[in-house]
C-alpha cells in the first residue's frame, strides 16, 4: 500500500502560468500522476482550507480510486509562534498513520507544502516518526528528455540518533543498510566549534533542522536578519552534508557588478563580448562537486534568476558564447535578509525560483528572540577577544544582565562590536555596566531583574535600599523635574530629595 502525505498548496489544484498563458496542473496533481498512490493524507490548516476543498473536488474526478483523508493542523502563523505546535501536531498524525498502516510505503510531496513545513517533514522523516521517501515531481512543461521527472530522497536509508519531544518513535525496518551513520549528538559540538552556540529552544530547533537538511542534498534557503549567522549556518550545513570534503565556494551577490554577474557566475567563452580574451569557466563550474553559497541572493537581477532556476531544475550551465551546455553537480545554499515573499509579490524575485530554493527552507531567529543565549555568546566572544588583549577582561552578572536587555539591530555582529570596543576601552579587568560602549541605535529593553545570590553575606535591607535608589534614578532620568518624578513614584518631593542625597553620600 502506498500513502502520500501532502498539503494542498497555493498552486493546487491548478494555477495560471504566465509564461505560457495557460492554466496548469498544480504540484499535487503532478505527484499523484507520477507516483502510484492508494491513500492521500492531506494535511490542512485554516490558511489552506480553500485549496484543500477545491483539490478534493478535482481528485474525485481525476483519481476516484484514491482514498483521501484530511488531517487538521493548527493555524500556521510565524516561525517562532507556530513551529512547535505544528511540529507536534504533524508528528502526532504521522505516528497514527504509521501505527494504522505498519506495512505501507510512505511518500511526502514536498512542493505542495508551505516552505515552513519543509524542515518539519525532514525532521519527522529522519527521526523515524515517518519513515518515507520525499518526492519532488517536475512539471512536464519544463522537462528535458534526459532528466528524470521525479526525484526521490529516501530517508529510510539514513540512520540518525535523534529523539523528538523525548518520546519513542515507531521505526520501520526496510532491511537496507544505512547509507551514512551520523553521530548526531556531536553535531552541536561541531556547531559550537564553528561559532554557532546557544541553548534556547528556537536556536536548538534551527540547528537540528539544519543538520537534518544537510544530508538531503537539496537546495537550501536561509532567511534571517543581518548578523544572525547565515554564513556560519551555510558552512555548518556543508560540513554536515554528504560532501564535506569538497569545495565550499562563497559568492556575495550584492557585490556582483550587474554587467559582469552573468559572466562571473556562469562563465564565458573567448570572444563572447568585448574584452573576453580567454575562456572563463564561471563559479558554478568551479564549484562542481561541492557547495555554492549564494549570499544576498535577493540582490540578483531577474535575468540571472532565470538562469539559476535552469541550473536548479536541470543541472546544466550555459556560458556566454558557449555552444554546448555543461552539466554540473552543485549543492546550492542561498541566503538573504530581505523578505523574499514580499519581493515575489512585487515581481522583483521569481516565484518559481523561490519555491525551488525553499525545498530546504530555514529561518534563523534573531538574537532578541533568544536573549537567554546572550551570556553564552558573550563568554565565547570574550574568550576570543582576550587572546589579543594584553590584560584579559571578565564580565560580571550585572553586565551580562544589561547586555541581555539590549535590543541589538545587528544581532550577534552588534554584540561582538560592543564587547570588542568595551574590552579595549575598559581600564579595569572587570567590564562593569557603566564600562559598556554601544551605539545610539542600541536601546535597552525592560527585562525582569535577576534575583541576587543568597550567600551568607546577603543583607535584605541593603539590597532593597539599592533597588529603591535605582528606581528613583530611573524616575528622575525619565521626568522633566523632581516634582514629576515624585508623582511617578508616589512619594513626596522631600522623600525624593532624601533618596538622592543618600545616593551622593
Amino acid at each position: 500500500m502506498n500513502i502520500i502525505c501532502s498539503y494542498a498548496g497555493f498552486h493546487d489544484p491548478y494555477y495560471f502560468d504566465g509564461t505560457c498563458g495557460q492554466e496548469m496542473q498544480g504540484p499535487l496533481l503532478h505527484a499523484l500522476s507520477a507516483q502510484p498512490c492508494d491513500l492521500l493524507a492531506l494535511f490542512n490548516t485554516p490558511l489552506t482550507r480553500g485549496h484543500t476543498e477545491s483539490t478534493l473536488t478535482v481528485l474525485q474526478e481525476k483519481f476516484p480510486h484514491i482514498q483521501c483523508r484530511v488531517l487538521e493542523m493548527p493555524v500556521w502563523l510565524t516561525y517562532q509562534d507556530s513551529h512547535t505546535a505544528t511540529l507536534n501536531a504533524m508528528r502526532e498524525e504521522c505516528i497514527k498513520l504509521v501505527e494504522e498502516f505498519p506495512e505501507a510505503s510512505f511518500y511526502v510531496n514536498i512542493l505542495s507544502s508551505p516552505p515552513e513545513a519543509h524542515p518539519i517533514w525532514y525532521l519527522l522523516a529522519y527521526s523515524g516518526c515517518l519513515p518515507c521517501v520525499v518526492i519532488y515531481v517536475r512539471p512536464e512543461n519544463v522537462m528535458l528528455t534526459d532528466w528524470p521527472r521525479i526525484e526521490r530522497v529516501d530517508t529510510t536509508t539514513h540512520s540518525f540518533c535523534i529523539n523528538i519531544a523525548n518520546s519513542p518513535s515507531p521505526q520501520k525496518s526496510t532491511g537496507a543498510p544505512p547509507a551514512q551513520k551520523y553521530d548526531y549528538p556531536n553535531h552541536r559540538a561541531l556547531a559550537r566549534q564553528m561559532g554557532l552556540a546557544g541553548e534556547h529552544k528556537l536556536f536548538r530547533f534551527t540547528l537540528e533542522t539544519a543538520a537534518l537538511l544537510a544530508a538531503a542534498d537539496l537546495p537550501i534557503l536561509l532567511l534571517g536578519e543581518s548578523g544572525t549567522g547565515k554564513d556560519l549556518f551555510a558552512k555548518y550545513i556543508h560540513a554536515m552534508s554528504l560532501r564535506p570534503g569538497s569545495r565550499f565556494t562563497v559568492i556575495n551577490c550584492a557585490a556582483l557588478p550587474e554587467s559582469l554577474a552573468e559572466s562571473i557566475l556562469f562563465g564565458h567563452r573567448k570572444g563572447a563580448f568585448t574584452g573576453a580574451d580567454s575562456h572563463q569557466p564561471g563559479k558554478f563550474v568551479q564549484a562542481d562537486g561541492g557547495t555554492l553559497f549564494l549570499d544576498e541572493i535577493g540582490e540578483l537581477p531577474l535575468v540571472i534568476q532565470a538562469k539559476l532556476l535552469r541550473i536548479l531544475e536541470d543541472g546544466v550551465v550555459e556560458s556566454l558564447g558557449g555552444r554546448e551546455p555543461q552539466r554540473v553537480n552543485v549543492r546550492i545554499i542561498a541566503a538573504t535578509n530581505r523578505e523574499i515573499p514580499r519581493m515575489v509579490e512585487t515581481g522583483t524575485f521569481r516565484e518559481d525560483l523561490y519555491f525551488r530554493l525553499s525545498a530546504g527552507f530555514l529561518s534563523i531567529p534573531p538574537l532578541r528572540e533568544r536573549r537567554s543565549d546572550i551570556p553564552i555568546l558573550c563568554r565565547i566572544l570574550l574568550e576570543r577577544i582576550n587572546t589579543i588583549l594584553r590584560t584579559p577582561k571578565s564580565l560580571p552578572k550585572e553586565t551580562l544582565h544589561l547586555l541581555e536587555s539590549l535590543d541589538m539591530p545587528g544581532n550577534v555582529r552588534t554584540l561582538k562590536n560592543i564587547l570588542e570596543r568595551s574590552a579595549r576601552l575598559c581600564k579595569h579587568t572587570t567590564i562593569k555596566p557603566e564600562d559598556l560602549y554601544f551605539p545610539a541605535e542600541v536601546k535597552a529593553t525592560a527585562l525582569p531583574r535577576a534575583l541576587p545570590d543568597l550567600t551568607s553575606d546577603f543583607n535584605l535591607n541593603e539590597y532593597l535600599q539599592e533597588l529603591r535608589i535605582e528606581i528613583v534614578k530611573k524616575a528622575v532620568s525619565e521626568s522633566l523635574n523632581k516634582s514629576q518624578a515624585s508623582r511617578k513614584l508616589g512619594i513626596t518631593p522631600q522623600a525624593l530629595s532624601q533618596y538622592l542625597l543618600r545616593k551622593t553620600e
